[in-house]
């Protein structure tokens, strides 16, 4: 049952011409996923309405809860940016309003040349652990 839908997976992949332009020719600073990401909380910023405070630490009311930014230490008290390293839609209020770059406060994670590196980093680790296993296995039968 894997292997047929492993097969799937891939004719599907391959078949498929918005699979393959959509991510691997993503040219951006941060993968594809991000930025459609912060599209999304973008949409939410008109409920959030943004209360100046000092120190780095603001106040963002949304439907008559109040939430806590801390931009120095990149905390919400929603933990979303804590917990994903992408500002929440509370976070990306602040930045707007004192006029920052949004893509300062994104965790280098989710680099687009991060993945890209890690994709190489594995597939190369891969083969590796690949070629070592097949040498383990003549050496041991060499042995035998």
């Amino acid at each position: 049952m894997f292997r047929y839908e492993n097969t799937l997976w891939k004719k599907y992949r391959y078949e498929n011409p918005l699979f393959l332009t959509t991510s691997r020719n993503h040219t951006g600073r941060f993968t594809l996923r991000t930025t459609e990401f912060i599209a999304k909380e973008r949409k939410k910023l008109k409920y959030c309405k943004f209360v100046p405070g000092g120190q780095g630490i603001y106040d963002v009311r949304e439907d008559g809860v109040s939430y806590t930014v801390n931009i120095r230490l990149r905390i919400c008290v929603c933990r979303r940016w804590d917990m994903s390293g992408i500002p929440c839609h509370h976070a990306l209020r602040v930045i707007t309003e004192k006029k920052l770059n949004r893509e300062d406060y994104i965790s280098d994670w989710y680099l687009n040349s991060r993945k890209q590196s890690i994709t190489v980093t594995q597939s190369t680790m891969s083969m590796g652990c690949y070629f070592g296993i097949n040498q383990v296995l003549l050496c041991c039968h060499l042995l035998l």
